[in-house]
């Protein structure tokens, strides 16, 4: 399917609400039936990884993590996403669909931070840049989760690195002359740079779990088929 077709831009984002909609409804579920062992995780809604709230970890995410150069880590960031099924597709979609809600999150922040007036110019300026990195990221996230959909896990890489660069642009710009003002900033504006590190490790926990866990399940799934 043309990734630039009205349908392929449909069905990602169809298959994006209906994934943050199935997260959204069963998640106090999943807390209910909790077994003893939680962890302390990023609330991505507020945009703080200092507010953690306790949440029941699935054994089936260490696995799964266990393939990341930073295990704890992944668990920590990727848990409080983690609804229903526990293979690595399920929590690689999972994953793709909860950054890009983070992107959108930020997005919204960096235009209400940028329309105040007591921002200042060269602040603003960055902002500005950032949405569109923003942008183009989601445009990224969008086309990952319909290729992971269908285990195209080399779409999935190169569209999670395209992401990355995205974030990774919008930290340089947060860091460059322009940006020196923003990182003196307190509350939306700071926490905005912050983010931005934050995504750029999930989108590495996901593009190893994708590498590590879903590119092998896929050849072994051929290679059955094949046989």
């Amino acid at each position: 399917m043309d990734p630039k077709s009205p349908i392929f831009l449909l069905v990602s984002i169809t298959l994006l609400s209906s994934l943050l909609h199935h997260t959204k409804s069963t998640a106090a579920a999943r807390n209910d039936a909790a077994p003893p062992t939680t962890v302390a995780s990023t609330s991505s809604s507020q945009h703080k990884q200092e507010e953690a709230s306790q949440v029941v970890i699935d054994p089936a995410l260490r696995g799964v993590c266990s393939v990341t150069d930073n295990p704890s880590k992944c668990v920590e960031l990727i848990a409080p996403y983690v609804i229903g099924a526990t293979d690595p597709v399920s929590i690689l979609n999972m994953e793709i669909a909860a950054l890009y809600k983070m992107v959108e999150d930020s997005k919204s922040t960096a235009t209400r931070v940028a329309r105040s007036p007591s921002t200042p110019p060269s602040v603003v300026k960055v902002l500005d840049e950032c949405m569109a990195y923003y942008d183009s990221a989601t445009d990224d996230l969008a086309k990952a989760l319909f290729a992971c959909s269908v285990k195209d896990t080399q779409t999935v890489n190169r569209r999670m690195a395209s992401a990355v660069t995205s974030f990774q642009k919008c930290d340089a710009a947060f860091e460059g002359k322009q940006g020196a003002a923003a990182n003196k900033l307190e509350g939306e504006a700071a926490t905005m740079h912050e983010m931005d590190e934050v995504m750029v490790q999930m989108v590495g926990f996901a593009m190893q779990i994708s590498q590590k866990l879903v590119s092998k399940a896929t050849a072994a799934d051929n290679t059955k088929i094949v046989n």
